[in-house]
């Protein structure tokens, strides 16, 4: 009788240890947990989920936070930002330094006041950074939870190419890893060094050649730039596109590919930039990325961003011409 009994609670002993949770990871991977927020944008008291920062830097109140910035001037200028440990986690606001997204400079810089801890990333400027080098990057992937991707840089520098074919992937290298929207922003790492050499910035849709790095050397030239917190021009929402100018760039025979994911996503095709009116919600898949779209013009002269698959379409507002 003792046997089993003490069979009996081996057995409730294992099970009790199957099921415990999972636990943050320890070591250099633990402290990197620490140091990486999930980064989220409130308007009109609507909270969604955005992409990913980190702390950098240690400052007399709390902390200065990266991410990337499309994490910013893809939302509407009057968003509140803030951030949070985890996903589910108390809020805590930030206050936004400054936002580029211009050709290959995307960054964004946050001020995070607290009295909490946090692990300071370290920068990797001026390190080699070689093909095959391993690299670890926390992030919030999908809005998921905080994940610790493992990879390696798989490229070298981009060069433009029928893939490559914009400013914004251009001098960026590519990392293997798994990685979702909500990654934007978030640091990767060297293995060998524990310094930052890039953020996450960008995937290329329908190609599965990993995620596009931004070098943390460029770090130095968005803090250079002087330009106003947000964004380096001003929206006009409204803004006509002249009818030869439409007809020879856009509707059902001119399809291409969204790669702009998010709520209210912000995107620029042939020039013009555009803002999916979602109502604060994120585009499905389905209808959206894993399908080419086009623009469509309405009998009152707005806009819809319309999918191919069958004929699904949403409001676009114009809201800047070309550059010029």
């Amino acid at each position: 009788m003792k046997r089993l009994y003490a069979l009996v609670l081996s057995l409730v002993l294992a099970l009790g240890v199957l099921a415990s949770p999972v636990n943050p990871p320890k070591g250099f991977a633990g402290r990197l947990w620490n140091g990486t927020f999930a980064l989220y944008g409130t308007k009109n008291g609507v909270t969604h989920f955005l992409c990913t920062a980190e702390a950098i830097e240690k400052t007399v109140d709390g902390y200065t936070l990266l991410s990337a910035g499309h994490c910013v001037t893809l939302n509407p200028p009057d968003v509140q930002f803030s951030v949070s440990e985890t996903v589910g986690s108390p809020f805590m606001p930030v206050t936004l330094g400054k936002a580029v997204q211009v050709d290959n400079i995307d960054f964004s810089l946050f001020d995070l006041k607290t009295d909490k801890k946090y692990f300071v990333m370290e920068m990797g400027h001026g390190e080699p950074v070689r093909v095959g080098d391993e690299t670890i990057n926390p992030n919030f992937a999908a809005g998921l939870g905080k994940q610790i991707s493992l990879g390696q840089v798989s490229s070298l520098d981009l060069v433009k190419s029928e893939a490559c074919d914009e400013p914004e992937c251009l001098g960026d290298f590519l990392v293997q890893e798994y990685a979702a929207p909500g990654a934007s922003g978030s640091a990767v790492l060297s293995i060998k060094t524990h310094h930052i050499i890039g953020i996450l910035v960008l995937e290329f849709q329908g190609a599965q050649v990993g995620f596009a790095i931004e070098p943390i050397d460029r770090l130095a030239d968005f803090i250079a730039l002087k330009v106003p917190p947000r964004e380096t021009t001003t929206d006009t929402p409204g803004t006509r596109i002249p009818e030869t100018e439409f007809q020879r760039l856009f509707g059902e025979t001119h399809p291409f590919t969204l790669t702009a994911h998010g709520p209210n996503p912000r995107f620029v095709q042939a020039g013009w930039t555009f803002i999916a009116d979602t109502d604060g919600f994120e585009l499905s898949d389905d209808y959206y990325y894993n399908v080419p779209v086009w623009i469509d013009e309405n009998e009152d002269g707005t806009y819809r961003l319309t999918s191919t698959r069958d004929g699904v379409g949403v409001e676009a507002i114009v809201v800047q011409g070309p550059k010029q």
